[in-house]
């Protein structure tokens, strides 16, 4: 499922064994402090929960998955 999902980004973004799969505008890896910042902070404190962090959230993604329903 993986690689289908990423054989249309390679033919777009095709890169060497040691590029990222994921770059920024500029060529380097992609940094999630501008989202941090800007959106995942904000939403956290807006919903109570300033100390959850974006990994906690890993655990909650599998039983609700539509292949779980």
């Amino acid at each position: 499922m993986v690689l289908h999902a990423l054989r249309p980004h390679l033919k777009v973004f095709p890169g060497g064994l040691d590029d990222f799969l994921f770059r920024d505008p500029k060529g380097g890896p992609v940094v999630a402090t501008p989202l941090m910042d800007s959106a995942w902070r904000p939403a956290r404190n807006a919903a109570g929960l300033p100390e959850v962090t974006m990994h906690q959230l890993r655990t909650l993604g599998g039983p609700t998955t539509p292949s779980d329903r």
